[in-house]
């Protein structure tokens, strides 16, 4: 299945995905870096847009996301005007096992 342009295009921004699915789930940006493999700057640089994500990156948060947060959605216009279609990502062997995370209480205990 492709996407075509138009469908990417309309996909909300990375870091707005990224911060509600933090949100909803009750995962802390530090828990949500620990998880992903980065360091707890790196991902509130992407959560206050300052950085995006490398393209390793934006897999990793689509997978553990469970699509939520698509890669392609950190695409700039720039890139998807460079593209006639996206294909979804397929995982190879090796990445089908979940990523784990922790999940923090609110209250620290």
């Amino acid at each position: 299945m492709l996407f075509s342009l138009a469908t990417v295009a309309n996909m909300q921004d990375g870091k707005c995905l990224l911060a509600e699915f933090l949100k909803r789930n009750g995962i802390s940006q530090r828990a949500a870096a620990a998880a992903l493999g980065v360091s707890a700057p790196n991902m509130h640089d992407w959560l206050a847009g300052a950085k995006r994500p490398r393209a390793e990156n934006r897999v990793a948060i689509d997978r553990w996301t469970a699509g939520a947060v698509p890669a392609a959605s950190w695409s700039t216009p720039d890139e998807l005007s460079n593209l006639e279609t996206v294909e979804p990502f397929k995982a190879s062997a090796d990445l089908d096992a979940p990523i784990p995370f922790a999940v923090t209480s609110k209250t620290g205990t």
